[in-house]
């Protein structure tokens, strides 16, 4: 594919995403003018108050799609424009380039076939003028006509669904219709698999999955969702029941909040799964893991030795820049990110191993730390099962994010009985543990 057939369809690409915006804001704004004013007539009954939201949601959606149809010409007509400035410019630059060669410079044809809309006037073509097909091929010379490209793409701003109706769901929820169309495909691959008695196959990866409103994997975002209330839940409690005078006190709120942004950003991730979306959630996750060994460093020598702890921080951020830099510069490769995580999470498993088994003796609430880390590593596990998901929604990824909300709430059960433990012990002379 050309330069040129890309820089179009990158153009069809905006133009579109644009319409979608606006429809979705005025559809916002029509939903807030709906509730304002119900909720400002509170003279009449109940069934009258009934008929009348009724009657003005059904007109709403309906004003709703005839916006919707005019942005849909407006947004054929600006792209049509734009690119004719750019066939324009193209065909310029090439006359220019070709009066010292002697060649003749042909007139560019537009490689984008503009769907027509009904009832546009013929202003309104994609051509941006008024002659048919058939008067420019009377009026252009043979050669021209031979040299005149043809037309491989058919390209336009759209707000319609497969159905050729006006989806104003898909539009507010931010699925475009080549995304539509591709869950279309899947289901009916999936289908056709299943008729022939197949496995159901995976796409891109990932196994498919039915989609509720905007969310992709349900259960895994609700899981995530849940994990981060659960985080934020035990936070809270946290910090009402330590003193910030606790040595460990502003080291595990750190902690807490770089797992709520993972969580917020997994919770993103299986709501939308796109090319940011999809980096923050293997990022955010490693910086969790590795902010785990730093944590049990300063736990387990830092207290006593900082300087240590500082030295392991570095090379720590040292580590996860050089990380997410390979994954983005060179090669976003899930072998090698599961093979970086799954080694730094042995480390922080063995290492807070060793911490318990050396204080079982001295520590009573030693079994929750051990307890927690053996749940975390045991759990992922269910990663290997990998089946397809039960009833499209339940897969194993989502049993495992299910898993481990529980263990949030035994985590930091330790981190308070440890915290406290820390600040009656920490006294001139008293040895930390």
């Amino acid at each position: 594919m050309s330069r040129c057939v890309a820089l179009q369809t990158h153009l069809a690409s905006v133009v579109e995403a644009l319409v979608h915006a606006a429809i979705a804001e005025m559809c916002k704004l029509m939903q807030e003018e709906t509730l304002s004013f119900l909720s400002g007539d509170v003279s009449r009954d109940h069934c009258e108050s009934e008929a009348v939201e009724s009657r003005m949601k059904m007109e709403k959606e309906e004003r709703m799609k005839q916006f919707a149809s005019v942005m849909e010409v407006l947004g054929n007509e600006a792209l049509g424009k734009i690119i004719k400035l750019v066939d324009e410019t193209k065909f310029l630059l090439d006359l220019e380039c070709k009066t010292f060669s002697g060649k003749r410079a042909k007139r560019p044809g537009s490689i984008l076939n503009i769907l027509s809309v009904g009832g546009l006037e013929e202003e309104h073509s994609y051509d941006g003028s008024a002659r048919s097909l058939e008067t420019r091929t009377r009026n252009e010379s043979d050669e021209a006509v031979e040299e005149r490209p043809e037309s491989p793409l058919t390209l336009a701003v759209t707000i319609k669904n497969e159905f050729g109706k006006v989806d104003l769901k898909s539009i507010t929820t931010g699925w475009t219709c080549r995304d539509d169309c591709r869950y279309q495909c899947m289901w009916t691959t999936v289908g056709l698999y299943q008729a022939e008695g197949y496995s159901i196959p995976q796409f891109h990866g990932k196994w498919p999955f039915a989609r509720f409103l905007c969310f992709e994997e349900p259960a895994s975002a609700l899981a995530s969702l849940l994990n981060g209330l659960a985080c934020l839940l035990m936070l809270l409690r946290y910090r009402s029941a330590v003193p910030r005078q606790s040595p460990m006190y502003h080291t595990i709120t750190a902690f807490s909040l770089i797992s709520l942004n993972a969580w917020f950003w997994s919770t993103v991730f299986h709501t939308r799964d796109t090319y940011l979306t999809e980096k923050m959630d293997y990022f955010c996750a490693s910086a969790v893991i590795l902010y785990s060994i730093y944590l049990c460093c300063v736990r387990t020598l830092g207290l006593r030795r900082p300087a240590i702890s500082s030295m392991v921080g570095a090379l720590l951020i040292l580590a996860f820049t050089s990380h997410v830099s390979y994954l983005t510069f060179v090669s976003f490769d899930y072998g090698y990110n599961m093979a970086a995580n799954a080694t730094i999470g042995m480390i922080n498993l063995l290492w807070w191993l060793c911490w318990c088994w050396l204080n079982r003796r001295i520590l009573p609430y030693w079994w929750k730390c051990g307890m927690v880390v053996l749940l975390l590593h045991g759990l992922a596990l269910l990663e290997l099962l990998d089946f397809p998901p039960l009833f499209w929604v339940l897969d194993a990824h989502a049993v495992w994010h299910l898993s481990t909300v529980p263990v949030h709430f035994l985590f930091y059960s330790f981190l308070i009985d440890d915290s406290l433990h820390l600040l009656n012990t920490e006294k001139p002379g008293v040895k930390l543990d």
